[in-house]
């Protein structure tokens, strides 16, 4: 009996040891996914090391991309646009709101700059350049309906 008793001791020790443990492997997990998520999705949003006025002021459209990237280095990424007769060169990342910060990137037709587009959410103020005119100075509502997307 007394034996029955250690032994009922022994395993409910180790029943809530092993659920400590569980809750400590849980809790970590937790922390792990947000680290993840915020290192993907910033708070901010996170322009290229290349991108700064006297750069953007070097470019010319027309420019060839090979000459683009020399002057302001590696795009984050590069998007197909959607009659692929091009693409987009992100030289900013969005934060997980989605609506803060500086947004940057061209639009590359076969293999030459078309046009170049900033964007400022903090005043809803940005310009883009393409081959009539550099820069110009736009609302959202013309820039939702010019830009191709």
């Amino acid at each position: 009996m007394v034996l029955k008793t250690k032994m009922n001791n022994i395993y409910r020790k180790f029943i809530k040891l092993l659920i400590y443990l569980l809750k400590f492997i849980l809790l970590l997990l937790i922390i792990y996914i947000i680290i993840i998520f915020f290192y993907f999705f910033p708070f901010g949003s996170k322009i290229a090391e290349g991108v700064n006025q006297r750069s953007i002021s070097l470019l010319k459209i027309g420019m060839d991309e090979g000459k683009v990237i020399q002057i302001l280095g590696e795009p984050f990424s590069r998007k197909i646009s959607e009659d692929n007769n091009g693409y987009r060169l992100n030289y900013t990342t969005l934060s997980f709101v989605g609506t803060d910060g500086t947004q940057v990137y061209l639009y590359i037709e076969n293999r030459k700059l078309t046009t170049i587009v900033m964007k400022d959410f903090s005043d809803y103020g940005f310009f883009f350049c393409d081959e009539r005119k550099c820069p110009v100075f736009i609302n959202q509502k013309y820039y939702d309906e010019y830009i191709p997307k």
